[in-house]
C-alpha cells in the first residue's frame, strides 16, 4: 500500500479513532522498520536489565529511530520515531508492546514531509522483491517438487 492512498491532506489533527488516518499512521509505521534495517546505523547496548538495539537513519528532510529494548524479565517494547531535520520538530512516535501485541501512537503530524516517506518506501521496493524472490527459491529448495 502507498502513503498516497490515503486524503492526508484533509486531517488538522490526528484521531486514533478515525480508522483511516490510523492506517496511515500505521502505514508511515510499516516504512520506517525496514528502511532503518537497510540504510541506517546499527547500534547495540548491553547492560544487567536490557539489551538495547537501535538503528537510526537520517537525511536532509527527516531522522528515523528505530528501538528495541528486551528486559532481563521477558518485556519486549519497540520505538519508532521520526523528526523532522529543519524543524527540530517530532512528526511520529509509535510504541510497540510485544506481549500485549499492541500499538501505542504517541505523536503523529501529517504535513508535506509523508511525500518523502513516500519516496524512501519505493526506495525500499526493489530490495523487498528481491527478498521475497529469495524467500520463495529457499523454500521451492526445501518443500518444491524434484520432477
Amino acid at each position: 500500500m502507498s502513503i498516497n492512498d490515503y486524503d492526508w491532506q484533509k486531517i488538522d489533527t490526528f484521531d486514533e479513532k478515525v480508522e483511516w488516518q490510523k492506517s496511515l499512521a500505521m502505514e508511515v509505521y510499516s516504512i520506517c522498520i525496514p528502511f532503518t534495517f537497510h540504510f541506517g546505523e546499527k547500534h547495540e547496548k548491553e547492560t544487567d536489565k536490557l539489551d538495547l538495539t537501535t538503528y537510526n537513519y537520517q537525511d536532509d528532510i527527516v531522522q528515523i529511530s528505530y528501538k528495541h529494548k528486551l528486559y532481563d524479565d521477558g518485556r519486549e517494547l519497540s520505538s519508532t520515531e521520526i523528526n523532522l531535520v529543519p524543524l527540530h520538530t517530532r512528526v511520529l512516535s509509535v510504541i510497540y508492546v510485544w506481549r500485549q501485541n499492541r500499538y501505542i501512537i504517541d505523536c503523529f503530524r501529517v504535513g508535506s514531509w509523508l511525500n518523502h516517506m513516500e519516496s524512501l518506501r519505493l526506495r525500499l521496493e526493489p530490495i523487498k522483491k528481491a527478498e521475497e524472490e529469495k524467500r520463495k527459491q529457499e523454500e521451492a529448495r526445501r518443500f518444491g517438487r524434484l520432477d
